[in-house]
Parts: structure tokens; C-alpha cells; sequence
């Protein structure tokens, strides 16, 4: 992955010394996590810097923020005080979220001289997830074998998909079917679940800024 990644930093220096019309995409999505049967969903919101080549090839810099749904499951605890049942449900709360930075390439495969584009996308770059976890119970009373703890950690990732892209009379128009891989590490504690591998469907729109020459 690493190797891959270094590839798409080579890439961007390429980019910055073509010519190319620049826009900038704001989007915003739902996405559903891979990774833990379905446990973890999200809102995401993204902002990409896109360097427009020829009609057949894009270079893209993208921010993304992550919104959590909260997910609720239990776990149980337990007591020693005779006077009190040996057994309790434990209600939690996990709110799993991440924010990436990330590098991209938008290939053309169909309609690259039409009003309606059908894309390839591929994105390496940074992401940092956190679950923040929160249970209700008697903590003075029971206690929980082996709790699941918050945690936030950072790894590299890779995504990919398709896209459709309508080209308007001003501005573009796009809707992304995307699969990310999880960051390229482990949990270092016994865990419930796994990091976030998120399948998203996103919708942006493309606004021009400017268009750049060819460095001499």
C-alpha cells in the first residue's frame, strides 16, 4: 500500500505542472460499513480540488469528513454483591467517525465527448478513525469484564468506484458508488469490532475556478 501511495504522490507533481481547468466539488453521502456486518453507518461530507487534464483524465485532491449514526448495542455486567442480581444489562453507545485526506485519479471510460460520463475513480491517502464508546449502567455495583474503550487511530487507505457525471451549462453534476479499505493497521486490544471499510453513494457538483497554463 505503501508503494501504491508513493505512486499517487507522483502523480500529483505531474499534475500541478500540466495544464488543466480547476474545479472544486462539494459532496455530501451515506455510507454503510463492510467491516462489521453492517454495525457502523455514516453521513459524509467532502470537499475535492480537481485538475481537469483532457477529457480522459482527472487529478484529485479531496478533504473528507465523516458524520456518525450512532450505533446501540449492550454488553453485560456483572456484580459481587450478594444482595444484588449477579447479572445486568449493560447498554452502549458507539459513535464511529473519521476524517481522510486523500489523492485521486478520475479515469474516463465512456462519454468522454458527450454531456453524460461515466468515470473510474481511485483515491490513496490518510484517514484517522475514532469510536467514541459510552455505556449506562450501576458502575459502582457491576462492573464489565473486558469493556470495549474508545480509541482513534490513523492509517493509510485505498478507495475506489464509479461515477456518473452530467455536464450542465454551467457547472458538472455527479453521483460516486465508492469502497474504501479500512486504514492499514490493527486494534492493539481485544475488540467487538473491526475499523470502518465503508461502501458510500455520494452526490457533488462541480464548480470551475480557474484554468491553469503549462509551467515553461
Amino acid at each position: 500500500m505503501i508503494k501504491i501511495f508513493a505512486f499517487a504522490i507522483t502523480l500529483s507533481s505531474i499534475a500541478f505542472n500540466c495544464k488543466a481547468q480547476v474545479y472544486i466539488e462539494p459532496i455530501s453521502g451515506f455510507q454503510l460499513d463492510l467491516n462489521n456486518q453492517d454495525k457502523f453507518k455514516q453521513i459524509n461530507t467532502a470537499a475535492q480540488l480537481t485538475f481537469h487534464k483532457n477529457r480522459r483524465y482527472e487529478f484529485i485532491v479531496r478533504l473528507q469528513k465523516t458524520w456518525p449514526i450512532k450505533y446501540l448495542s449492550s454488553d453485560s455486567s456483572f456484580s459481587l454483591n450478594p444482595a444484588l442480581p449477579l447479572y445486568a444489562n449493560a447498554p452502549k453507545k458507539i459513535r464511529a467517525f473519521s476524517y481522510s485526506l486523500s489523492i485521486g485519479n478520475r479515469f474516463t471510460i465512456l462519454g468522454g465527448k458527450t454531456n453524460n460520463i461515466f468515470s473510474v475513480i481511485l483515491y490513496a491517502g490518510l484517514t484517522v478513525q475514532t469510536f467514541a464508546i459510552s455505556y449506562k449502567y450501576d458502575k459502582t455495583n457491576y462492573t464489565i469484564l473486558n469493556p470495549d474503550k474508545s480509541i482513534t487511530k490513523a492509517g493509510l487507505f485505498l478507495s475506489g468506484g464509479f461515477e456518473y457525471m452530467h455536464k450542465l451549462k454551467s457547472g458538472r453534476f455527479f453521483t460516486q458508488l465508492i469502497v474504501a479499505s479500512p486504514p492499514a493497521r490493527k486494534m492493539k486490544y481485544p475488540a467487538n469490532f473491526g475499523f470502518v471499510a465503508p461502501l458510500s453513494l455520494n452526490i457533488g457538483y462541480s464548480i470551475f475556478i480557474k484554468k491553469l497554463k503549462r509551467k515553461k
